[in-house]
């Protein structure tokens, strides 16, 4: 976080007060379609921005952070996946995501092909490798094992708690809304939170969501930096 030291403006006295710098970024998920589901992404606005006031010693306050789904869609079945890379390329140039976006992708089956065209595109990305069992590792710098329970029991978790919110105007909505229906969420006789969707259910886009809020939940790079709210 970035301090700045700068005088309070209209201040009586000449005091100075600490100016913090918040952060906005945009974490993209993609869910590798396979012959019979579509490819489909995610993007979650992560944002934590300072707020007009200052707290003790004079600093300015922060904001709640705040991470929230504010696009949700499906690319057509059955895409070439060499068209898919170069619909990633446009999207993450985009003004929209601001220069701030990040892609995690599933990395599993032919998601590996796949992550071999982002490469020859020189596209940034993090792999995703979606494995069995309940925990998840970085197993090289910005690659991730990570298992299904794990991916669905955070996103369960974090829908529950409101850490994660959906916007209203994405574009799959109504998808979205089907699959979290079929969403279920149980206990195990050990107390172990299990999460999964109905048979014959798709999830591929609850899943690019869970890809999504993982890459959220444990970012460590540097998020771009957004103005500070001016003193009026």
């Amino acid at each position: 976080m970035t301090v700045i030291r700068t005088p309070i403006p209209n201040a009586k006295s000449n005091v100075d007060y600490e100016q913090t710098v918040g952060y906005r970024r945009f974490i993209i998920g993609q869910d590798v379609g396979k012959r019979n589901d579509p490819s489909s992404f995610t993007i979650i606005k992560d944002e934590q921005v300072p707020l007009p006031r200052w707290g003790k010693g004079f600093k300015q306050l922060q904001g709640d952070r705040t991470m929230s789904v504010v696009q949700a869609f499906r690319l057509p079945l059955k895409m070439p996946y060499a068209e898919q890379a170069n619909f990633v390329l446009q999207l993450l140039g985009d003004a929209a995501l601001e220069e701030s976006a990040h892609l995690y992708v599933d990395a599993t089956g032919v998601g590996a092909a796949y992550c071999e065209l982002l490469d020859n595109l020189h596209i940034r990305y993090r792999p995703v490798h979606i494995t069995s069992g309940d925990s998840w590792s970085e197993f090289e710098h910005e690659k991730y094992r990570v298992s299904k329970m794990w991916l669905l029991n955070a996103f369960s978790v974090a829908m529950q708690s409101g850490a994660l919110k959906i916007s209203e105007n994405i574009d799959d909505i109504t998808q979205l809304k089907k699959e979290l229906e079929d969403f279920q969420v149980g206990l195990t006789a050990t107390g172990q939170i299990t999460a999964n969707s109905t048979a014959m259910s798709h999830d591929d886009l609850i899943l690019a969501t869970a890809i999504a809020y993982f890459g959220a939940s444990t970012y460590k790079g540097a998020g771009m930096t957004v103005s500070p709210i001016k003193w009026r």
